[in-house]
């Protein structure tokens, strides 16, 4: 399935696994490395978004988080990780020798045609050491993987601390998001979603004290 939730950035996947796909002025980038990389760039020519995917970004090191590598690969676009990642993304591509990787230091800036989108390193996390999020600052998007569970139906769950975490490095980096997706949702969320997950998580005062 595939959702432009906001102009030429598009959120595409199935079976709980999703990417991310901004139109800057000639090229794409794409942000995650989930099963079905492949068969998520071709849902997203079948959508007539046939510019070059020049640029990818890996969230992080976990064995599920880099099976698309191949599909980055195939496409021969620079993929963005951390350096302390440098083999495990080596050693999941076809040919890791020859693999364009470039990596973050913090943070690093795409700017094409008046479109900002920012590759923030947010870790340390209870989940991974570094942790890749993509910002669009004028548009207030953050795609994240991990930490904020965004369930398609239902109530959102009581915040895990993960999700505390994340909800940290938001306010620690002055982001002002309106929108939250992820690497396992296809719903689009709020921080309205995430401030009741976060209130759920609160443990209630005792009558008395």
């Amino acid at each position: 399935a595939l959702d432009e939730f906001e102009e030429g950035v598009f959120l595409v996947g199935a079976n709980g696994t999703y990417a991310m796909f901004v139109e800057m002025e000639d090229h794409v980038v794409g942000v995650g490395g989930t099963a079905g990389i492949e068969e998520r760039i071709a849902v997203l020519r079948a959508a007539g978004v046939d510019k070059p995917i020049r640029f990818a970004v890996l969230t992080h090191h976990h064995n599920d988080h880099l099976v698309g590598v191949p599909a980055w690969e195939a496409e021969g676009a620079t993929i963005y990780t951390v350096s302390a990642h440098e083999a495990v993304v080596r050693g999941s591509a076809k040919d890791g020798a020859a693999l364009d990787l470039a990596f973050v230091d913090g943070r690093h800036t795409f700017e094409s045609n008046g479109r900002t989108l920012e590759v923030i390193d947010i870790g340390p996390t209870p989940h991974t050491e570094h942790l890749l999020v993509a910002w669009l600052p004028e548009d207030g998007i953050l795609f994240e993987a991990d930490h904020f569970p965004n369930p398609i139906h239902g109530v959102m769950p009581p915040a895990q601390p993960v999700t505390r975490a994340l909800a940290d490095a938001i306010a620690k980096h002055g982001l002002d998001v309106k929108t939250l997706v992820g690497a396992h949702s296809p719903r689009v969320a709020t921080m309205d979603d995430l401030r009741e997950s976060l209130l759920k998580a609160e443990k209630p005062k005792t009558a008395g004290l």
